[in-house]
Order: C-alpha cells, then structure tokens, then sequence
C-alpha cells in the first residue's frame, strides 16, 4: 500500500490530479488514473505517466445503464423545463439529468 501510495503522489506531482489508489480483488492496491469517456483523453493520461517513468494502460470499464429520453415540444410548452426539475431518484441513486438532443429515428422507429 505504501509504494501505492508514493506512486500516487509521484503521478499528482506530474500533473495527473486524478491519481488515486483503489484496491482490487486479487491485484491488491493499484492507482488509478481516472474514468474518461474519451479514449484520445485516457491515452494522453497514459503518456504523461509513462513519462514520469511508470507502465500505465488502459482498461476498459463498462457499466450498463437505463436511458430513459423525454421530448418535450417546446413550441406547445412555452420552452424546456428546468433540468434541476428533472432529477429523480431510481434504485436509491440520484440521476443525473443531461440536455441533449434527441437521436435520430431509425427507419423502423419511423414507420411506427
């Protein structure tokens, strides 16, 4: 844990603030240097570490999620609710709302 530890530092001190160590089942203590959704992002992380002299990879991490969109005509409801208004709690979690557009239908979502 405590070489773990040093190495955390050591990766904060080169500007991976991110750094942070977790323990694995079976691997024991190992740092981490985030979760980014953008692979040219995490392959940057893993540049910068290997400059300051450690063996950094990527791993994928995938988590399964419900999506759940609401469209909301604006025109008839005189513009977009606030998204603070939109957070529920589901399974004892706090969603996170986000403001996107919707995604294009697909032609079979079309001729429904």
């Amino acid at each position: 844990m405590e070489d773990a530890e040093n190495a955390r530092a050591a990766l904060q001190a080169a500007g991976l603030a991110d750094a942070y160590v977790i323990n694995e089942e079976g691997a024991g203590p190992v740092v981490s240097l985030g979760v980014h959704a953008d692979p040219a992002r995490a392959e940057a992380t893993v540049a910068v570490a290997r400059l300051a002299g450690f063996e950094a990879r990527t791993v994928d991490r995938l988590r399964t999620e419900t999506v759940t969109w609401l469209e909301v005509d604006r025109q008839s409801n005189g513009g977009l609710p606030a998204i603070e208004d939109l957070a529920v709690t589901v399974d004892g979690r706090p969603t996170t709302p986000e403001l996107r557009p919707c995604p294009a239908a697909s032609p079979e979502d079309a001729a429904r």
